[in-house]
C-alpha cells in the first residue's frame, strides 16, 4: 500500500510555529471511540476531525490525520503541534491521528508513513499517546506499538539472529508477530502477510492484524511464509492453509489440528522462539 496525502485540508487552530527542539519522537493517538464514526466513510469522517481541529475548541491538534491508505496534513512539521499532554514531547515529536476502528489498512498506513518519517529524520523513537500522560488514547493502537517501533529498521534481506523481539505471548498472530518473523527468517519487513486466500480467514481466528485476505483467485502468497514453509519441508507457495499449519504445529511440539485458534498454543510457542530470536 502507498498511501494518498490528503491536501486543502483545514488547518489546526492550536500550534506554535517553529519548534525548541530537534525532531527525535512519534507520538500515535486515536480520534475517539471505534463505534464514533461507524458507517462515516474515511475520507469524510476525516474532514470531520480536521475541521474540529481548526475550530479550536479543544485547543489541541496534531501533524496529521490518519485513515487506511490516506494521511492529512493539519500543522506542518516544522512547528509544533499541541498533542502530546507535555510541552518538551510536543516540542520534540510528530502527532499522528489515528482512525480509532485500526483495521489492518490503517495499521499498514501507519507504519508506512512512520517508515517514511524515519527515511527524512533518522531513527525516530514511536510513543503511544499513553506513554507520555494517563489516558486511554491510542486505543487499540497500544498492542501494535512493538510493530511501530520496529517499522524500517534494519536491512530487510538480512537474516540471522535478531535477540529479544519484545513480543507479547498471548496465542495471537498480529502484525508484531509477523514483523519478528521477518527479521528471523530475513524478508522483507513490514509486518504484513500479504496475499492469502479468504476462505482460511473464518477458521483461523488466531491470525489478526496484519494479514492480508483476498479473492482465492487473486492469493499468490507471502515470501515470509515461503520463507517459513522451506525451513518446515513443505510446499514453499506462500500460502497458508490446514498443512502449513499442521507442519508448523509438528515442529513447535504442539497439538496439531491444522488450524489457528484464539489464545494458539502453536502461536504461543512461536512468539516464544521468535522472543529468543530463533525460529
Amino acid at each position: 500500500m502507498t498511501f494518498r496525502v490528503i491536501s486543502g485540508a483545514p488547518m489546526a487552530a492550536h500550534y506554535t510555529e517553529g519548534r525548541e527542539l530537534a525532531i527525535d519522537s512519534i507520538v500515535v493517538h486515536h480520534w475517539g471511540a471505534p463505534e464514533q464514526y461507524a458507517g462515516v466513510d474515511d475520507l469524510s469522517a476525516m474532514y470531520s476531525v480536521a475541521n474540529m481541529f481548526a475550530g479550536g475548541g479543544r485547543r489541541t491538534s496534531a501533524h496529521y490525520i490518519l485513515a487506511a491508505g490516506m494521511v492529512m496534513p493539519i500543522v506542518r512539521e516544522r512547528d509544533t503541534a499541541w498533542h502530546a499532554g507535555t510541552w518538551e514531547m510536543n516540542s520534540r515529536s510528530i502527532g499522528i491521528e489515528c482512525h480509532p476502528r485500526a483495521s489492518d489498512d490503517d495499521l499498514r498506513t501507519l507504519v508506512e508513513l512512520i517508515d517514511k518519517l524515519r527515511q527524512f529524520y533518522g531513527k525516530l523513537k514511536v510513543y503511544a499517546h499513553n506513554d507520555i500522560i494517563a489516558t486511554a488514547c491510542p486505543g487499540r493502537y497500544g498492542r501494535h506499538m512493538r510493530a511501530f517501533q520496529l517499522a524500517g529498521q534494519g536491512n530487510p534481506h538480512e537474516g540471522g539472529h535478531t535477540g529479544s523481539a519484545g513480543i507479547d505471548v498471548d496465542g495471537y498472530w498480529g502484525r508484531t508477530t509477523t514483523l519478528a518473523l521477518q527479521r528471523v527468517l530475513g524478508t522483507h519487513q513490514d509486518g504484513v502477510v500479504s496475499s492469502q486466500d479468504v476462505y482460511w480467514k473464518g477458521s483461523n481466528p488466531g491470525l489478526v492484524s496484519g494479514w492480508e485476505w483476498v479473492a482465492s483467485t487473486s492469493a499468490v502468497g507471502s515470501s515470509v511464509i515461503a520463507a517459513m514453509q522451506r525451513r518446515l519441508g513443505v510446499k514453499a507457495d506462500g500460502l497458508v492453509g490446514p498443512g502449513t499449519f499442521r507442519a508448523l504445529q509438528s515442529y513447535l511440539g504442539t497439538p496439531v489440528d491444522g488450524v489457528v485458534s484464539e489464545g494458539s498454543a502453536m502461536v504461543m510457542a512461536l512468539q516464544k522462539r521468535l522472543n529468543e530470536g530463533r525460529f
